[in-house]
């Protein structure tokens, strides 16, 4: 929930410093996307505890509602301790929402309660009761604070939005297209999204419950969803929504898909059994990764100021300009972040000169700037472009220039003529010698007879041989034999009965073959659900399948589901499987299984 609180801004740089050398700078070249930023775990209570959601104030205080109570941290996860205790709870709390004013929000699921503190902790008011009446709850697991004061709650077991305040514990409700609502969060303009688990749809509705349309659908690939956990509107109005296919996919309010980030595993920026998402002004987003017990951070690389071209202009070869600087800025307000490597596409013309290298592999405080100087100084005429790629990547500006031939300059003046030197003296007259005598002319000689030209031979006679006639086309040979067919695979996921009876031991729902070719189990995922408690849970079962082979999943329903379970009343168990046949097709299945005691 992105609405903001009153508090003290706590930085916790030390235990930024510690994310940092967990991996921070994995990410792409994108401008607009978020990367992985760090992590933390906690420890005590908190770390042993089941996370169930999760909200953050405008000062970037996060607070996590857990089985063991409600707890808060600084932004990068130095710990303020526990907020509130367990002796206002069962076993703990589902959701947490914090208003403009600095009021926290929890919902008990197991005392069907709403709860109300200030930011001490102190407790305000409670609300609610088990039931399906005017302010009463069936398993709330939704709780968010709207910019007029009002608290929205996701009813869960009855399938309802309800919605109170302070002074009255029941303001009004609505149940159109809902299945199963589970997280919610309300915009500035009052707008209410609501993630519904069962229709695998975010749904969003005008404050008085009027439905305004759906976004997403069921499916994996991009804007669709498998069991949606939570969604969260960030301050800049985008909508985050966490699911169990173990990512994150941002949205505008109008629907449209801007990016999706996290993937299955336990690396930086990887997910198992995401629960709730949380995002702020600066869309720093914090993600609940129960399966690998931490809170992920992902968040936006620090900006270019002044935009992502730059244009030296013309410059005469020889005649380097001086050297440009290019800035960049931290505008998180609250989060310190570590810019990467700076270098050069090719480097061919432009160069990065070691003395203003200012904004590489260093740490930026909230607001500051550093700077990175680009030097242009091209050994040949013509148009030279590179790109500056900042922060390893994540920023990156094009630099372009042009190189022309120097001018030539005008010429100087003709100089003085000098002074005429001295006559020297005239030297005496050499005299003059004898002519010789001329000699007779001899006789001219006869010219020689031309001789005569020979005769032209004659052509021989053109040979009398004839062109042999053409052979006769030989048999066509016999057809070769059909190349092997493709394979065709397609594996089979299907429920092993109806209804089955369950215990603390795990029990087997579904059924996977896989014929012709074997096949993997790249993604798994199950969700146990009764009397509107919904509790995320393990799939067992092999990674591999053999060809013409068949495997049971077996499933864990947790006790505080089989709790709830008696002979007259049954719950429910999702189990989402992925599978892929070796060269085959895939198949991706949400399969639901009635369960009883």
């Amino acid at each position: 929930m992105h609405i903001q609180a009153a508090g003290t801004f706590r930085r916790g740089l030390v235990a930024f410093l510690v994310i940092i050398g967990m991996g921070a700078l994995a990410g792409s070249a994108s401008a607009d996307i978020h990367r992985y930023y760090g992590e933390w775990t906690g420890s005590g209570s908190y770390a042993s505890s089941v996370k169930n959601g999760i909200d953050v104030d405008r000062f970037g205080n996060v607070y996590v509602a857990t089985s063991n109570g409600l707890f808060g941290f600084d932004a990068v996860g130095v710990a303020d301790g526990l907020l509130v205790s367990n002796s206002f709870f069962v076993n703990g709390v589902e959701d947490v929402s914090v208003d403009s004013r600095g009021n926290i929000y929890v919902v008990d699921a197991d005392q069907d309660s709403v709860f109300a503190f200030d930011s001490t902790g102190s407790q305000i008011w409670t609300a609610g009761g088990s039931g399906a009446g005017n302010g009463l709850f069936n398993n709330p697991t939704g709780i968010s604070a709207g910019p007029d004061g009002e608290v929205y709650v996701a009813d869960t077991g009855n399938n309802l939005i309800q919605v109170l305040d302070e002074q009255n514990p029941f303001l009004r409700q609505w149940s159109t297209g809902l299945d199963q609502p589970v997280g919610i969060d309300v915009a500035d303009d009052g707008k209410v999204y609501v993630a519904d688990s069962g229709d695998d749809e975010i749904e969003t509705f005008q404050s008085t419950g009027t439905p305004l349309g759906a976004i997403g659908s069921s499916g994996v690939g991009p804007g669709q969803f498998v069991v949606p956990n939570d969604v969260d509107v960030g301050n800049d109005g985008d909508l985050y929504v966490s699911e169990s296919t173990n990512r994150i996919q941002r949205f505008t309010q109008s629907g449209i898909l801007l990016e999706e980030f996290g993937s299955t595993g336990s690396g930086p920026g990887q997910l198992q059994s995401v629960g709730g998402v949380a995002a702020d002004r600066s869309a720093n987003v914090w993600v609940l990764d129960n399966g690998n017990n931490r809170v992920q951070i992902f968040a936006f690389a620090p900006r270019v100021i002044g935009g992502t071209t730059r244009d030296f202009g013309n410059l005469f070869l020889g005649n380097p300009v001086p050297t440009l600087q290019v800035l960049m800025q931290n505008d998180n307000y609250v989060l310190p972040m570590y810019v990467g490597t700076a270098s050069l596409a090719n480097g061919t013309d432009y160069s990065l000169p070691l003395a203003y290298r200012e904004c590489s592999q260093v740490l930026l405080l909230p607001g500051h700037v550093c700077s990175i100087g680009v030097a242009f100084n091209p050994a040949t005429t013509g148009l030279k472009t590179d790109t500056l790629n900042l922060d390893a990547g994540w920023r990156q500006v094009s630099l372009s220039g042009t190189a022309v031939e120097g001018l030539t300059g005008p010429t100087g003046a003709t100089g003085v003529t000098g002074s005429t030197g001295a006559t020297g003296a005239t030297g005496s007259t050499g005299s003059t010698g004898s002519t010789g005598a001329t000699g007779p002319i001899g006789p001219t000689g006869s010219t020689g007879a031309t001789g005569a030209s020979g005769g032209t031979g004659a052509t021989g006679p053109t040979g009398s041989g004839t062109t042999g006639p053409t052979g006769a086309t030989g048999p066509t040979g016999p057809k070769g034999p059909t190349g092997p067919a493709g394979s065709n695979a397609t594996p089979k996921v299907n429920r092993i009965a109806d209804v089955v009876r369950v215990g603390a031991s795990p029990v087997a729902m579904v059924r996977v073959s896989c014929p012709k070719a074997a096949c993997t189990v790249w993604q798994r995922q199950a969700r146990a659900r009764a009397k509107g408690r919904v509790v995320t849970t393990s799939v067992l079962g092999p990674d591999r399948i053999g060809a013409n082979k068949t495997a049971s999943f077996r499933v864990t329903v947790p006790a505080r589901v089989r709790n709830l379970l008696t002979r007259q009343r049954s719950g429910i168990v999702n189990v989402y499987l992925a599978v892929q046949a070796d060269k085959g097709n895939s198949t991706q299945r949400n399969v639901r299984i009635g369960i009883r005691r």
